[in-house]
């Protein structure tokens, strides 16, 4: 699924000929040591209570969540402070819970989002979110837009084989 970006106004994205909306608030999911990014799908696994709470939450509504990487990967149970202020919007393609209450998942990249608030909450991390417009610069250049083909390629197959393994 390849989804891209339309207008920043509207806060939508096209997926093949389905819009999505992203809401102004969404779950975060603070990730340890990765970063997302747009159109591109990657497998994440899902553990701690606050973040499992957050993926039930999205698998409940919409399928969309914040990925946000953490700043301190030490920090076990972190806040809206933990995190870096610019995340990408995912969708959830596909969920797998384990036996051991984690969760296996595959994300697709949507669009970066600047977090423009934490919100409390004892569930799990909400943000309020703005939709940031992409750089066009990229495509313009075809060897830079091949490389980047490429890569994209290359990662969902990893992320394919990786959830096989699961």
């Amino acid at each position: 699924i390849y989804y891209q970006r339309l207008t920043m106004k509207n806060e939508k994205v096209q997926a093949s000929s389905q819009e999505i909306e992203i809401p102004s608030v969404l779950p975060v999911l603070p990730l340890i040591d990765t970063v997302a990014f747009p159109h591109i799908t990657q497998p994440l696994t899902v553990g701690r209570r606050r973040s499992l709470r957050a993926v039930d939450y999205a698998l409940s509504t919409n399928r969309l969540i914040l990925l946000a990487t953490q700043i301190d990967k030490e920090v076990h149970e972190p806040l809206g402070k933990d995190i870096y202020d610019v995340g990408t919007v995912g969708v959830v393609v596909r969920m797998l819970k384990l036996p051991d209450t984690t969760m296996r998942l595959i994300v697709q990249g949507l669009t970066r989002v600047k977090i423009l608030k934490t919100l409390p909450d004892k569930q799990y991390i909400k943000a309020r979110v703005q939709v940031l417009q992409e750089s066009p610069a990229v495509s313009k250049d075809v060897h830079i837009a091949a490389l980047v083909r490429t890569a994209r390629e290359n990662l969902e197959k990893a992320a394919v084989m990786e959830i096989g393994r699961a």
